[in-house]
């Protein structure tokens, strides 16, 4: 069996690096999207909309960084992996969504600056058409919802922001970097 140094073997950065510029940028294009086709929306008063299905569906998608770095560091040095380094890379790609993701928000908030207050609009007016909810309840919902969107780009928020995406696509990564392992890159010892 062959042995390798530490210093022989070469670095996952860049794979970790590709797979979260790429699924960072399809997690911002799919929630933004999902998020501008609610606000193309009728409000309804139902709590299930487009921007849901738009963040769900980007999760989703943004899953599966971990297994893509974990292939693309295998298709390019050749190395197998342990399961631990596996979740490790996969928890570093996961957290650069969370990094990419955030950067490009705060880019298109400077880009259309109207797309926070519609959205803010659009997620009021919901509100306002749930006839089965109380009043109160209602306009602590809605009093909420007009407080958090007025301060989405305090430096405070963006910093929370970005630590819960982070943490949370790094998460999943790690299991998905875990599935990467298994199916591209698993060291024999591990088998």
């Amino acid at each position: 069996m062959e042995q390798h140094n530490e210093s022989e073997i070469p670095s996952y950065w860049p794979s970790v690096g590709v797979a979260g510029l790429l699924f960072g940028v399809i997690f911002f294009i799919v929630a933004t999207g999902g998020a501008y086709m609610t606000i193309g929306s009728e409000p309804v008063g139902s709590f299930f909309s487009t921007q849901t299905v738009g963040y769900c569906l980007a999760c989703l998608l943004g899953a599966f960084a971990g297994m893509t770095a974990i292939w693309h560091y295998n298709r390019e040095t050749g190395m197998k992996l342990t399961l631990g380094k596996g979740a490790l890379i996969g928890f570093y790609s996961g957290a650069l969504i969370g990094v990419i993701g955030t950067l490009l928000s705060q880019i298109w908030y400077i880009i259309d600056p109207a797309f926070t207050e519609e959205l803010m609009n659009w997620t009021i007016a919901n509100f306002e058409a749930m006839d089965q909810m109380p009043d109160e309840q209602r306009q602590a919902m809605i009093d909420s919802t007009y407080s958090q969107f007025q301060n989405m780009h305090s430096l405070w928020n963006i910093v929370q922001g970005l630590l819960m995406y982070s943490i949370g696509m790094g998460i999943l990564n790690s299991l998905s970097g875990l599935l990467g392992v298994m199916f591209f890159a698993r060291k024999k010892e591990d088998i």
